[in-house]
């Protein structure tokens, strides 16, 4: 049986935001995932990049309106998104991200870089 890597999570967002609904995907493949960590350290076109691969890949929708009306979970409508909001949204879905589900088989690298794990763990 194959194990279908596509799931959809309900985010936990600030209790400011009461009310508010936003459903993304719970991971995006590494590629996707690499340009996204540039989300707040780029704000060329390269952030806009990583942005529009959240809101294209990640954001599944959500239940956020304006005095215009519903807003669709969208790049062009991110715009009318209140920017904490915005902020909170990514934050929530980094900690959804970062979850896990149980206990590890190793022992963590502790934050270790790639490299500088692989090092540690040949020296011991």
């Amino acid at each position: 049986m194959a194990y279908n890597v596509r799931q959809v999570v309900q985010l936990s967002l600030n209790p400011r935001y009461e009310g508010a609904q936003v459903e993304v995907l719970r991971d995006l493949p590494l590629g996707d995932w690499l340009r996204i960590r540039k989300l707040g350290t780029e704000a060329d076109e390269e952030g806009r990049a990583a942005w529009t691969i959240f809101c294209e890949k990640a954001l599944i929708g959500w239940n956020l309106e304006d005095d215009q009306g519903p807003i669709p979970p969208t790049i062009e409508s991110l715009e009318r998104v209140p920017a904490l909001l915005v902020r909170d949204i990514i934050e929530a879905w980094v900690r959804q991200i970062g979850e896990l589900t149980g206990p590890l088989d190793t022992p963590s690298s502790a934050g270790l870089g790639l490299v500088e794990a692989s090092t540690a763990m040949a020296t011991e």
